[in-house]
């Protein structure tokens, strides 16, 4: 019985962490927080494959206020043609 055991055991980790490792590369996560203090943390997410790019931000509760998390589509990079190519600019009135 234990022979069976520890073979089934060696399969599934032969099977499943070379799937973990994949999905692990694929995300780079970049942190956006100092991260000295209890409150809001905020990282951006980076699908290496495709570009998409999102920030996950979390807020622990304190009295009188709800924490929760958001997580907010950002867009997606794009390559440019040679070195300071502006890929896209967005403008707000001054007002």
């Amino acid at each position: 019985m234990k022979p069976f055991f520890y073979a089934f055991t060696l399969l599934a980790l032969v099977a499943v962490v070379p799937v973990t490792v994949a999905a692990q590369s694929r995300y780079q996560i970049i942190s956006l927080s100092e991260g000295v203090d209890l409150g809001s943390e905020k990282v951006m997410i980076l699908d290496t494959t495709s570009g998409h790019l999102w920030t996950w931000t979390e807020s622990p509760s304190s009295r009188g206020n709800a924490g929760g998390r958001v997580i907010i589509y950002q867009g997606q990079v794009r390559p440019g043609k040679r070195l300071g190519d502006v890929i896209e600019r967005q403008e707000w009135s001054g007002n």
